[in-house]
C-alpha cells in the first residue's frame, strides 16, 4: 500500500481528532476475532455497498479495510453500516480527519509506510486514537525498503523505533516475496518474508501486555516489482507463514482490481465484468475467489482458535531424504520430523504457541504436497483442530502402514495440533 492524501493532513486529523475526544481514556481496543481483510474495497456507489460486502463475508473475510469506496464522512458512515449488517468488522478512511469521531468502527487508517522522521507527527494521532478506545492502524514499509526509504540503518531498529516512539495498540506491515523472479529485491524472498514476520513478531512480545501484528501478503501480479501471478500454494504458503510466526491477522493486496497500469494482468480476488469499462467499476468474483474463500475458511478457524493464545517460538526444519530433525524445544508434543516420503527435499515449518505445546505445522514448499514423518514426544497423546468446525480429536496417522506417525499436508497448506486437552 502507498500513502493517500488523508494522511498527508495529520495537523488537521490531529485537531478534529483532539476536539471531540474525551477527557476520560475508553476502555483500550482488544480484537475479538481474527482479522482476514485486503487492500483494495469495492469502488462502487453507496446503493451496492451491502451486496458488495456480503460478497466479501461469503468468502469468509472478517474484516473491511477501507479506503478506496468510501472516502467521505457520509460515505464511510453508510459504509461502516453496511459492514456492520454483513458482520465485518470495519477500518475506514479517517477522511482526511472528518471522520475521526464516528463511531461503529474499530478504528482507522492513521498512516501508511511512514519512515522513522516521520514518527514524531504519527504518534499523536496513534495517542489519540487509543484513548477513545480505536484500533490506530498504521502499516509499515517491509524489510526490503532501503535505509533511505526507512530512515533507520537496519529493518529491526526501524520497527523497534516504531514501537518506542509511537506506542502503537497494533502492527502491521507489507511483504510481497517473489516465489518465482529470478532476481529479487533484497529480502524480497521466501526467507525474508518469514524474516520480516519474525521483527513484527519479537515487536509485538517486547511489550506489556503483547500487540497484535497483522502484515499484507501479495495476491496478484503487479507493475514491474512483481510480473508472475500466485499459485493457490503460494497463497496458502503466505497465510500460513504468517500465522505460525504469531500474526492475528493478514490482508490480501487486492480485493478489487484497482485501476491504472500497473494492474493491467488483474488477477485480484475480484476482476471486470467481461464488456466493463476500463475503470473496473463493475466487477465479479474471478479465479481467486474461490481459492480465497478456501483458504480463509480454515484460516478462519485456525486463526479464531490462536487469537488469544502467545507464539512461544517459530522453528524451520529442512532437510534432504536422509535427514531427520530432532525438534529439542521444551513441550513440543513432535520430537522429530522428516520428509522422507516427499520427495529428494522438504521443509516444515513449526509455529508454536501455549508454551509449545500447540503446534502449526506448514508445509513450507508451496508447490509440493508433503508428508512428515513424525515422533512423538513420550507419553504424548497427538490432538488436532478440525479445520472445518474447530472441534478437536485424536489426530490421525495418514499412512498406518510407514514406519513413525504420518501427516499429510498439501503445498503451503497447514495443520494444527496439540498436546492434551485443549
Amino acid at each position: 500500500p502507498r500513502p493517500t492524501d488523508s494522511q498527508m493532513l495529520c495537523g488537521l486529523l490531529l485537531g478534529v481528532i483532539t476536539s471531540g475526544a474525551s477527557t476520560a481514556s475508553a476502555a483500550p481496543w482488544k480484537q475479538d476475532r481474527f482479522a482476514i481483510s485486503f487492500w483494495v474495497d469495492p469502488i462502487v456507489p453507496p446503493d451496492r455497498f451491502d451486496a458488495e460486502y456480503q460478497t466479501i463475508a461469503d468468502a469468509n473475510f472478517t474484516v473491511l479495510l477501507g479506503g478506496f469506496g468510501a472516502t467521505t464522512r457520509d460515505t464511510v458512515t453508510l459504509q461502516i453500516a453496511a459492514a456492520t449488517k454483513a458482520g465485518l468488522a470495519v477500518v475506514p478512511s479517517i477522511c482526511g480527519g472528518d471522520c475521526a469521531n464516528l463511531s461503529g468502527a474499530w478504528g482507522f487508517q492513521i498512516w501508511d509506510e511512514p519512515s522513522v522522521p516521520v514518527f514524531p507527527k504519527v504518534a499523536p494521532l496513534v495517542a489519540q486514537a487509543k484513548s477513545v478506545g480505536n484500533m490506530a492502524f498504521v502499516n509499515l514499509l517491509p524489510n526490503y525498503a532501503t535505509p533511505g526509504e526507512t530512515g533507520a540503518p537496519d529493518y529491526g531498529t526501524y520497527v523497534k523505533e516504531f514501537v518506542k516512539q509511537v506506542q502503537p495498540n497494533m502492527l502491521s506491515m507489507d511483504h510481497y516475496p517473489d516465489f518465482d523472479f529470478a532476481n529479487p529485491r533484497g529480502n524480497k524472498t521466501m526467507g525474508g518474508y518469514l524474516q520480516n514476520l519474525l521483527v513484527l513478531r519479537e515487536a509485538s512480545l517486547s511489550v506489556t501486555p503483547a500487540i497484535p501484528f497483522w502484515n499484507f501478503f501479495n495476491a496478484m501480479p503487479y507493475n514491474i516489482g512483481s510480473v508472475f501471478d500466485v499459485s493457490e500454494g503460494e497463497l496458502r504458503w503466505q497465510v500460513f507463514t504468517s500465522l505460525a510466526a504469531g500474526a492475528k491477522g493478514v490482508l490480501y493486496f487486492c480485493y478489487w482490481t484497482p485501476p491504472g497500469s500497473d494492474f493491467v494482468r488483474g488477477q485480484a480476488i475480484m476482476t471486470p465484468a467481461p464488456g466493463s469499462v476500463p475503470d473496473n467499476a463493475n466487477q465479479v468474483p474471478g479465479p481467486k475467489y474461490p481459492l480465497a474463500k478456501a483458504i480463509n475458511s480454515k484460516l478462519r478457524v485456525y486463526g479464531d482458535w490462536l487469537l488469544t493464545r502467545t507464539s512461544s517460538a517459530v522453528v524451520l526444519a529442512a532437510g534432504d531424504a536422509s535427514n531427520t530433525t530432532t525438534i529439542d524445544t521444551p513441550n513440543c508434543p513432535i520430537r522429530m520430523i522428516n520428509g522422507s516420503a516427499a520427495g529428494d527435499s522438504w521443509s516444515f515449518l513449526l509455529g508454536l504457541y501455549d508454551e509449545n505445546r500447540t503446534v502449526l505445522l506448514v508445509n513450507h514448499d508451496p508447490n509440493h504436497p508433503a508428508i512428515a514423518s513424525v515422533a512423538l514426544a513420550e507419553g504424548v497423546s497427538l490432538q488436532e483442530v478440525d479445520p472445518i468446525h474447530g472441534t478437536t480429536g485424536p489426530a490421525r496417522d495418514d499412512a498406518p502402514f510407514m514406519h513413525g506417525f504420518q501427516l499429510t499436508l498439501g503445498p503451503g497448506d497447514a495443520r494444527l495440533f496439540f498436546s492434551g486437552p485443549p
